[in-house]
């Protein structure tokens, strides 16, 4: 059940305009009643993808979101503003969007395709990919991306061509919700080095061989202790230490995954050794010990190895293959990250919440989102 849903949810993202220059799409019936700041609108989003998610019974778990057909979206632009789309029935659906996150700072606009309908596109490509590695179309596609303010899924091609496009519509899926732009080729190098609070460094239990990493964040592993960093930093069963003491482990890898929408890895703390709520080097406590839901548009931060940087989110859910492992649904955002930070936490820069984990960088850098690690380990966030 959980390789299937793995594959059903992932994928997105990219950065630009509204719901697309071309789309049919009326002035946007849009309510504007003051203005808001960013964080406010993140918890906005946030209080939106709660609604959707099913009700349960006290004491059961939350349960996964289940976005509603005829909505096409989020994004928060660059003045701070919550954008929704709604594909029909739009006064109803306005109307009962209304009555979770009201109307101050929220613009409601109509688009042509829901999310459902972009990110079943988005897997359909990705599926493809990955039943045909070895295909040449296969190989020529640099990146899938779900990209919310423009309303469409992107396909960056490492060789942008008439020819090539319409190889990709012949053989894979020809949709009017694509579109196809001509990918930056620089390679997106994973960070095999460390930190996110602290440095450690990952032994394979096989070898000698050292890999270097950052802290993520505080979990439960049904009743074991510890923190969450990057698969390709600590496999299953590896050693964690710190960079000044190789000879003393302070947690090992009890369960790892590095495919689909995870690269990350759950590290029980060992006898003696207390894993903190807090960040690393810092004067006071940023982490608020709850997961956030990634929107297109929002700040981030990422505290690792070399130090703090921020950014914002242009991909809300991104697939590429990074360093020979196809991977989905990881978010894409702005901050600087360098080697060392693989692993390292990422939180809300509004409100603190937890994120993900940073997976990898180049011109931009890619976070595996914590609801995705938390589903498909098992894990629980710590809250103190």
């Amino acid at each position: 059940m959980k390789k299937f849903l793995f594959y059903v949810a992932l994928f997105g993202t990219l950065f630009i305009s509204s719901c697309s220059d071309d789309l049919p799409v009326s002035e946007p019936d849009v309510v504007e009643n003051g203005i808001v700041s960013a964080d406010i609108s993140f918890r906005k989003a946030q209080d939106l993808f709660d609604s959707f998610r099913p009700k349960v019974t006290r004491g059961e778990e939350s349960r996964l979101i289940e976005y509603p057909e005829n909505y096409g979206g989020c994004y928060i632009d660059e003045e701070g503003e919550l954008h929704v789309y709604i594909t029909t029935d739009f006064v109803q659906t306005q109307s009962d969007f209304k009555t979770v996150i009201g109307t101050d700072g929220v613009k409601y606009e109509k688009c042509l395709y829901s999310r459902n309908e972009l990110m079943n596109l988005k897997r359909q490509i990705s599926e493809y990919i990955l039943q045909n590695q070895d295909a040449a179309i296969s190989k020529n596609i640099n990146h899938v991306a779900y990209s919310a303010k423009r309303n469409r899924v992107i396909v960056g091609l490492r060789d942008y061509s008439d020819a090539n496009v319409n190889a990709f519509k012949s053989l894979i899926v020809n949709s009017p919700a694509i579109e196809f732009i001509q990918a930056n080729t620089v390679e997106v190098e994973q960070s095999n080095d460390i930190a996110s609070g602290q440095k450690i460094v990952g032994t394979y239990v096989s070898t000698i061989e050292r890999n270097s990493g950052s802290v993520g964040y505080k979990a439960y592993y049904g009743s074991s202790l510890g923190f969450v960093t990057a698969c390709h930093v600590v496999e299953t069963g590896d050693a964690v230490s710190l960079p000044t003491d190789w000879s003393t482990n302070i947690a090992v890898s009890e369960i790892a995954m590095h495919y689909g929408t995870v690269d990350a890895s759950f590290c029980k703390m060992s006898s003696g050794w207390n894993m903190l709520l807090n960040v690393y080097g810092e004067t006071f406590n940023p982490i608020a010990p709850f997961e956030g839901v990634t929107v297109e548009g929002a700040y981030v931060k990422k505290y690792g190895y070399n130090g703090y940087t921020d950014g914002w989110v242009v991909d809300e859910s991104y697939d590429a293959n990074i360093s020979g492992v196809y991977m989905m649904d990881l978010a894409k955002a702005t901050y600087a990250s360098a080697g060392g930070d693989s692993g390292g936490l990422i939180l809300s820069g509004d409100n603190g919440y937890v994120m993900g984990i940073h997976q990898s960088g180049g011109n931009l850098a890619n976070y595996c989102k914590v609801g995705n690690i938390n589903y498909m380990l098992g894990l629980t966030l710590s809250n103190w």
